[in-house]
């Protein structure tokens, strides 16, 4: 070890008390404090000393708190797939909304958090805000329940985030040489890492849990959340400020803490906030590059954090318990790749090389998610390529390490760094809008995105590597044409402590200047070590020299081909020209060859099942191969349902609803299916496709799951159901309407479909925006005046009067009543508010398949998907589908008839599990004025176009309905008269 060299004090920085001032601080603001001459000795042991009980206190402390930080903010993605949109009711584009509000809180925070950051003390903002974010964890994620206040919960926690990074890259390099700092941004940074794969488990514990009182997800969040309050409350006993005020250190170790990290030229903790720093900061090209970077680097991470679970859910088909699960190993992937990147940059001194080869391993794992056949046989290489993503992690503290190392000036660190924060925020920010609604449920034109993304990021990183290069050129000349050595030793970049550093130059090393203003500073490339007696000739004719000079050249012989070849496929395999728009004129063979490609299959046969309304389209069988490449000779089965109808018309009711349905229907498979349990069986759209072309056509294409092969019986005879089959899907009737009772609520008004005319009245055209329709079904009398105009003037018709007369004198029939009392509304009050759900819109046994045994039932067929009462679902459905002698002992209908015990009998086990699902209560006789209601207005729909089905049985009913003035009294004591003939 070298001699201690005995110097005086910086500017006769004092001996500082417990309570004094940071002696550096006084010193760079100018204050000349009591030179005593007392001299410091710093010697290569004490540094180690100093750097092993910094490690203690403050290193353990920055790895604390960003384990939590990461955890409280990643384990969004892992509450996902335990319900979390599903209990609080999000639909749409709601959990990206929620995934990046909170990046939009930190882009606005950035400005504020940079002032914070040079004007108040370290130890006093950070247990303020990690207490801050706590309470939003566990009183605001954990106490919400709803899309409102998930959404401002992550806001706030977004908002008090907002400082982590640039405070823990700033007490790094106040508290570390910079040789010894990549490795401790590695350490903190890795905890995310770590909290991955220590949360999973946590995670997946909790989701054992059934609650009465709270969801699984707020279980989980009040646990974080409590945590992190508790030691965000210890921080403040925690915390320091700078190495000199280090409580943890003798007041003689704390000037030698200081003495140790002159050599950084960075500057020591200033609370005075210069524009200048400001200035050059945003107006230097480094600065844009890197911000570049951090934009990539994050909007590639957020895909994991946000879309991990679900990734690994829906696109390798892993249930939810083993998307939570098998993000262990993705945490500890993402833990070592950290610490092993940072210490490879640190052990050999460079660090582009290894970010050139961290973001091609990313691009590979990429390349692979969207390349491959997404069948339960790759699973393991899609599996591979999600956890290839895992490096991505180990880029940003490699750039956080390389911002630090190449900016100097306390302002100009912190505008870096909360410049920093601002990119990850915007890279986070733009991921979700990536990952847009219309690429569910797997993706896979999001991940081509991103691929897109990482290439870009690619070639920055190329040109910052050149570029400063010039810039180190450039300062180089400017020491030597003021008569300083050219390149003069870095001592701040050796392994040791070397005690002559702080008489070279080392007054700079304590001033507020920039790198830029500073003659002495050195920017950081390869990071290459020149100590004493290492002159820059000889060290390039050292064996050292000619070795990694070998290594990198050998590095970059294999890399420049690989990667030439990996953007070559991904150009023009994984990122196609842009795919070419398909006509009406497209047969469905080309449709079916088209999709199928997108999911890396082979279209082998094609058959043809049914066409649909009036030739707008067909349903075909797919059978289909995997691609070549995989030499696997398995058939998998598909329904395409192709829709090319012909143009618009825009007062063609009829053509107008079909074009609609069929908008809602895609939506339904796309968007809101996937949210529905296992327990209630449908289709599963794997991809699908919709276009508007200039000539007024359009095309709707989905590739569905085929689901005859669980479900081989089809329902196609009207009443030919067996009792088993009746029940079965009255099961999952009940189990649909259930499920969606609750959250049929969450759906915004403005996304309804209106009725057809009003639609296109309201939007000009057929929108393709929409979600469900406003009154689910068909047969909603807003849509069907002109069938119900000619029932009122069929006077010989025996439904003419009935339904059509007006009641009490008024200009509104009992027919009009009843189909104003079910109608849903956009506002106002509605006397069915309150039990309205999400209703199929079609029943009817042709829209069914079952098991073998017909115990199980699964629907198709969702094109009237809308809101309603599930009793207008069972209308259709009783009349239609259930045999009449599951209604009535007696075959013999007489003409009118109460309800029978058949009847009864299959209401009440509808009715009970409707209950037991949707989690509310329905007072039966309340059901049961809403299910003779219902029936009212399903006659009125077939007297006006045709009956079919137990017509009797139906007539039967309505004539006894029609005749019980209880009935009557209540329907029209709950309606509005007066607005039904204005709207008339």
């Amino acid at each position: 070890m070298a001699s201690a060299v005995e110097k005086p004090s910086a500017h006769g920085v004092e001996h500082a008390s417990d309570a004094s001032v940071d002696a550096a601080v006084a010193f760079e603001e100018g204050k000349d404090q009591a030179s005593t001459g007392d001299g410091v000795i710093c010697t290569d042991a004490d540094s180690k000393r100093i750097l092993r009980k910094t490690d203690i206190w403050m290193l353990s402390l920055l790895c604390m708190v960003y384990f939590l930080q990461s955890a409280d903010k990643g384990i969004i993605g892992l509450t996902a797939v335990y319900g979390l949109r599903e209990d609080a009711h999000l639909t749409g584009n709601d959990y990206s909304n929620i995934g990046n509000i909170g990046y939009y809180a930190q882009l606005g925070v950035q400005p504020i958090a940079a002032w914070v950051l040079v004007k108040l003390r370290y130890r006093h903002v950070l247990p303020v805000i990690i207490t801050c974010w706590g309470i939003s964890v566990a009183g605001g994620l954990g106490g919400s329940t709803n899309y409102a206040g998930l959404l401002a919960s992550r806001f706030f926690l977004g908002a008090f985030e907002a400082a982590v990074i640039p405070l823990f890259s700033m007490i790094t390099i106040a508290f570390y040489r910079r040789s010894e700092q990549p490795f401790r941004v590695a350490c903190w940074y890795s905890c995310y890492g770590l909290s991955t794969l220590i949360s999973a488990p946590i995670v997946y514990g909790f989701g054992r849990i059934n609650s009465p009182h709270l969801y699984r997800y707020q279980v989980v969040y009040l646990f974080f959340g409590l945590m992190t309050i508790v030691i965000g409350l210890i921080t403040y006993w925690w915390a320091h400020d700078s190495p000199g005020e280090a409580r943890y250190l003798s007041p003689e170790d704390r000037l030698k803490a200081v003495e140790r990290v002159k050599a950084n030229q960075q500057g020591i903790v200033s609370h005075k906030f210069n524009w200048g720093h400001v200035a050059e900061a945003v107006t230097e090209p480094k600065y844009w590059l890197y911000m570049i970077m951090v934009i990539a680097v994050n909007a590639g991470a957020s895909v994991s954090s946000v879309f991990g679970a679900i990734i690994l859910q829906d696109l390798a088909g892993f249930s939810a318990d083993q998307a939570v699960l098998l993000n262990m190993p993705f945490g500890a992937l993402q833990f070592i790749s950290i610490l092993l990147a940072s210490w490879l940059a640190y052990r050999f001194k460079r660090k582009s090389p290894f970010l050139l080869g961290l973001v091609t391993i990313v691009i590979v794992g990429v390349a692979l998610l969207v390349g491959l056949p997404k069948t339960e046989s790759n699973q393991s290489g899609l599996l591979v390529g999600y956890y290839l993503i895992a490096f991505v992690y180990a880029i940003n503290p490699l750039l956080i390490s390389w911002m630090g190392a190449n900016c100097a000036g306390q302002t100009k660190k912190a505008i870096y760094y909360t410049s920093f924060n601002a990119g990850n925020s915007i890279g986070n920010i733009i991921t979700p809008y990536i990952f847009d609604k219309k690429f569910k449920p797997q993706y896979v034109n999001a991940l081509k995105g991103i691929l897109a993304i990482w290439c870009i990021l690619w070639g920055v990183v190329v040109a910052q590597f050149f570029l400063i290069i010039w810039m180190q050129k450039k300062k180089a000349d400017q020491r030597e044409a003021a008569g300083l050595p050219r390149n003069p030793v870095d001592y701040s970049m050796s392994g040791h402590y070397h005690e002559a550093d702080a008489d070279v130059h080392g007054e700079n090393g304590l001033q507020d200047m920039t790198d830029k203003q500073n003659i002495y500073f050195q920017y950081l490339l390869h990071s290459l070590v020149r100590l004493p007696g290492v002159t820059l000739q000889n060290w390039f004719q050292s064996a050292q020299f000619r070795m990694i000079t070998r290594a990198q050249r050998l590095f970059g012989y294999l890399l420049i081909p690989c990667v030439s070849v990996l953007l070559y496929n991904i150009l023009h395999v994984y990122l196609p020209s842009p795919i070419h728009p398909m006509s009406a004129q497209n047969t469905s063979q080309e449709v079916a060859t088209a999709l199928l490609a997108e999911l890396g299959f082979r279209l082998e046969t094609l058959e043809r099942i049914q066409s649909l309304w009036a030739g707008y389209g067909e349903i075909s069988r797919v059978i289909a191969s995997v691609s070549p490449a995989s030499h696997s000779e398995e058939s998998h089965s598909f329904v395409l349902k192709l829709v090319t109808p012909p143009p618009t018309k825009a007062n063609d009711e009829g053509h107008t609803r079909k074009i609609l349905s069929y908008r809602v229907e895609q939506y339904f498979y796309t968007h809101l299916a996937p949210l529905m349990p296992e327990s209630l069986p449908v289709a599963k759209c794997l991809v699908n496709r919709n276009e508007q072309n200039k000539d007024g056509t359009s095309v709707t294409a989905m590739l569905l799951s085929d689901l005859r092969q669980q479900y081989p019986i089809a329902g196609e005879k009207p009443g030919a159901l067996s009792p088993t089959q009746v029940l079965a899907a009255l099961d999952w009737l009940s189990g649909f309407h259930g499920f969606w009772w609750p959250r049929a609520k969450s759906l915004k008004s403005s996304s309804l479909v209106l009725p057809p005319l009003e639609e296109v009245q309201r939007d000009g055209q057929v929108t393709v925006d929409k979600t469900v329709w406003l009154n689910g079904g068909y047969t909603y009398l807003a849509t069907r005046r002109k069938e119900y105009t000619s029932l009122a003037k069929d006077y010989d018709a025996e439904w003419n009067e009935p339904l059509t007369d007006w009641v009490d004198g008024e200009e509104v029939s009992i027919a009009e009543i009843a189909a104003a009392f079910l109608a849903p509304k956009t506002s106002g009050r509605s006397p069915i508010e309150g039990y309205q759900t999400l209703i199929h819109g079609d029943v009817k046994s042709e829209n069914l398949f079952t098991t073998s045994s017909g115990n199980e039932v699964a629907f198709y067929d969702f094109q009237y998907t809308g809101l309603g009462l599930g009793v207008c679902d069972l209308a259709k459905f009783f009349t239609c589908s259930v045999p009449l002698n599951m209604l009535v002992a007696d075959q013999h209908v007489p003409r009118e008839l109460s309800m029978q015990d058949g009847e009864q009998k299959l209401l009440r086990r509808y009715w009970k599990r409707l209950q037991e699902v949707g989690k509310q209560e329905y007072n039966w006789a309340i059901f049961v004025r809403h299910w003779e209601t219902a029936l009212v207005d399903w006659l009125r729909f077939q007297a006006s176009w045709g009956f079919w089905g137990n017509t009797e049985w139906l007539e039967a009913r309505v004539r006894s309905i029609l005749k019980d003035q209880d009935w009557r009294d209540a329907l029209i004591s709950n309606v509005d008269k007066a607005s039904i003939s204005q709207s008339d």
